[in-house]
C-alpha cells in the first residue's frame, strides 16, 4: 500500500470539517423533534450541495487516488480500506455530532449520499440513494431516507455482489442511526426553517 499524501490530505481537508451553520439553523437543530421538516426542505440549504459535493469529490480522491495498492502484496487492499474507512468514519463523526448546548445529532443525508455514489459505485450506490430520496419525497418525511438507502444499497449489493466497501459503505449509513440509538436523540436535518417555526 502506498499513500500519496497530497490526496490524502485534500480528501481529509474536503471530508472531515463540518461547516459552519448560521443562528438561526442552531436554534431550528434545538427543537429536535420536528415533524414539520419535509425533504424539500432540505433542498434549500447551501450546506447542503456544498456537503454533497465535497463529499462526491473527497471520497473520489480518497478511494481513488489516496492510496494505491499493491496486488502482489497480501493484505494490501485490507489495510487501504482500513485507512479509507477511518478518514471516513472519522468525517462522518464530525459531520453527525454538533453542538448547541449539548449533543446535537446530525442526520447528514446529503453528505451520505455523496460518499454513497462514489463508494457503492453508480450502479448500487445511485439505486440506494435515488430508492432513498423518492421514498423520503412519497413518505414526505426524510427520517425514512437513511433506512431506505441502506437496505436499498445492501439489497443492491446482495444481486450485484458483495464488496468490502459497500459493506463499509452500509456501516456508515447506519452510524448516524447507531449514534440516535445510543445518545437517545432524534436526529436533526440540516433545513429550511418552516414559516411556523420562525414565528
Amino acid at each position: 500500500m502506498t499513500i500519496q499524501w497530497l490526496f490524502l490530505i485534500a480528501a481529509v481537508v474536503l471530508l472531515v470539517p463540518p461547516l459552519p451553520v448560521g443562528g438561526w439553523v442552531r436554534r431550528f437543530l434545538r427543537s429536535r423533534r420536528n415533524p414539520m421538516v419535509k425533504p424539500q426542505h432540505l433542498l434549500g440549504r447551501w450546506q447542503n450541495w456544498v456537503d454533497l459535493v465535497r463529499a462526491l469529490v473527497g471520497v473520489y480522491l480518497l478511494m481513488h487516488l489516496a492510496v494505491s495498492i499493491d496486488p502482489d502484496v497480501k493484505g494490501g487492499a485490507t489495510r487501504a480500506l482500513m485507512v479509507q474507512a477511518g478518514v471516513l468514519g472519522l468525517g462522518l463523526l464530525f459531520q453527525s455530532i454538533r453542538w448547541n448546548n449539548g449533543i446535537v445529532l446530525v442526520a447528514p443525508v446529503f453528505y451520505l449520499s455523496g460518499i454513497t455514489l462514489v463508494v457503492g459505485n453508480w450502479d448500487a450506490g445511485g439505486f440506494a440513494v435515488l430508492v432513498g430520496w423518492m421514498f423520503s419525497l412519497v413518505s414526505k418525511s426524510p427520517i425514512y431516507l437513511l433506512p431506505t438507502m441502506v437496505v436499498a444499497l445492501g439489497g443492491s449489493g446482495y444481486l450485484l455482489g458483495l464488496s468490502l466497501p459497500l459493506i463499509m459503505n452500509c456501516g456508515l449509513i447506519v452510524l448516524p442511526l447507531g449514534l440516535s440509538f445510543v445518545f437517545h436523540k432524534q436526529l436533526a436535518f440540516l433545513s429550511d426553517e418552516p414559516k411556523s417555526l420562525a414565528e
